[in-house]
This record gives structure tokens, sequence and C-alpha cells, in this order.
């Protein structure tokens, strides 16, 4: 498949603890990647150690939690411990930061869509878009990435096993029932 086109329909079960490795062959196929799990399965540890050899990795932050809560204190402990996986990362606070500097920019992570605006949103639809630009999307849960999943190429859904590619077809799918379960709860 071409990097970047959007007609992946592939759906596959990855039984290995080596999801890094995983992540970096498909961020090798794919341009823009939305990986979701549960809390605690290593969303954006795998993804640092992922793009480790790669040169202008930026980090955008997230201060909400999938709740819509403040993150604890940790949080910027965390952002530490991830700086120390990937030292030449540059962490970034909010878009406009990543707009300013996109002359050094080929990948991105963003960490949630949590409490993030609708002009937040526009600027990572904007990132999406652009050609030589990688973007991670971090998420937990698929079902809070439904509206925007046609602007991905593949969705990970990684697990303490290992990971399971989603075509968009079936994320999108997925993303309904989980919804649909949320609204009768």
């Amino acid at each position: 498949m071409e990097k970047g086109k959007k007609n992946n329909t592939t759906t596959a079960i990855i039984h290995s603890r080596d999801n890094p490795d995983i992540i970096g062959t498909i961020l090798k196929k794919n341009k823009n990647i939305a990986i979701c799990g549960i809390q605690g399965v290593g969303k954006l540890t795998i993804i640092v150690e992922s793009v480790k050899r790669s040169e202008g990795v930026f980090f955008l932050e997230n201060t909400f939690d999938y709740d819509g809560k403040i993150k604890e204190r940790g949080y910027s402990k965390y952002i530490n411990y991830l700086r120390s996986l990937k030292k030449d990362m540059i962490i970034v606070g909010g878009f406009h930061e990543v707009e300013q500097k996109m002359s050094e920019v080929k990948a991105l992570i963003v960490d949630g869509i949590y409490g993030r605006n609708s002009d937040e949103i526009e600027s990572l639809f904007k990132m999406l878009d652009k050609k030589d630009l990688i973007v991670m999307l971090i998420v937990r849960c698929i079902k809070d990435l439904a509206p925007m999943l046609r602007r991905f190429d593949i969705v990970v859904e990684l697990t303490q096993d290992g990971a399971l590619l989603l075509s968009i077809e079936n994320a999108e799918h997925i993303a309904k029932v989980l919804k649909k379960r949320e609204q009768a709860e």
C-alpha cells in the first residue's frame, strides 16, 4: 500500500510483546495512525520507542485525561520519562507551537483529543492532511475517534499481548457498537 492511502482493508491480530517494532513497521507503511488501548498498556511508551531512531519527532502534550479531568501531577514526570527514551524529541504544549516549527516536524505524536477545543481539533485535521508529516494520535478508546476515523490510514489497538490492526471500516463498526453500548447505559 502506498504511504498515505486510505484504502487499508486489512485487519490482523499480532501476538507479540515487541509492540515498538510492530508500530515501527506500521509507520513505514502508513502516514496517519490512531493508537488505542486500555490505561497502562503502554501506548505512549511504545510509540516513543518506535520512533527512537527518527528525526524531527514532536510530542504534543495534553493535560486532560480521557474523562475530561486534569491529569495528575505525575504527568510531568511521565513526560520526563518519555523524553529520557528519546532525548531529541521536542515537547510542545499546543498546535500553534507545532505550526511555528513545521519545517522541523517530521512526526507528531498527539497525546489524546480529550479536552481539546474545536480550533485544536481543526489544527489536528490540518496536520493529518499534511503530505510529509506522520501523525500518531493516542486515545484510550476507539469510540472517541468515531467522527474522525476516515482521516486515518489505520487504527492500532494495543493489548497486553500484542496488537490488533484495524482497517478503518472495521474500526468504524467497532466504534459504532461501543457508542451504542455507551448510550444504552
